[in-house]
């Protein structure tokens, strides 16, 4: 370890450092948490570009579950960060707590669309069925065509088409 003049023992050192890895010894952990918090701030902001892009195409901003969700990720991840530079493991808490919480959610909502699944007359699957209905009419709606618009745009491809020779 460390002798009073504070120099350190080279074997010791290696050893400790061997002992705090993770990942088939290949990784050190504090490398391995730096990693999963730029993972996470990666999502959190391209979650962030998406709901600005969103809103502004639709001018209207929606304050949800998803938006209370976005907030609280990136508390955490903010903590997980200064829990790593500061090296405090009360910063780390939070993070790991909402990890626990969301992949119990995900759990759940799992069991949910498999009884769906097994289920098709179940309340997940009627409940599915609803959410769907109105996308799927959008598209029904975008796709119909009367007989003159399908003339209208062949008679377009035609003429933008043909090659001048």
């Amino acid at each position: 370890m460390e002798d009073v003049e504070g120099n350190i023992d080279d074997s010791n050192h290696k050893n400790l450092l061997l002992q705090y890895r993770c990942c088939c010894k290949s990784i050190e952990i504090k490398k391995g948490a730096y990693a999963v918090a730029v993972f996470y701030t990666c999502i959190i902001i391209t979650n962030v570009c998406m709901r600005a892009y969103n809103s502004y195409k639709s001018e209207e901003t929606e304050w949800n579950w998803q938006l209370l969700f976005l907030i609280s990720d990136s508390i955490a991840v903010i903590s997980l960060f200064y829990g790593i530079i500061r090296q405090h493991a009360a910063f780390l808490q939070p993070f790991t707590v909402l990890s626990i919480l969301t992949v119990s959610f995900c759990l759940l909502l799992s069991f949910f669309y498999l009884s769906a699944v097994i289920d098709p007359s179940s309340y997940a699957a009627e409940q599915i069925e609803i959410g769907l209905a109105d996308k799927v009419q959008y598209f029904a709606d975008l796709l119909n065509t009367t007989p003159q618009t399908a003339g209208l745009c062949l008679l377009w491809f035609e003429r933008h088409n043909t090659s001048v020779p």
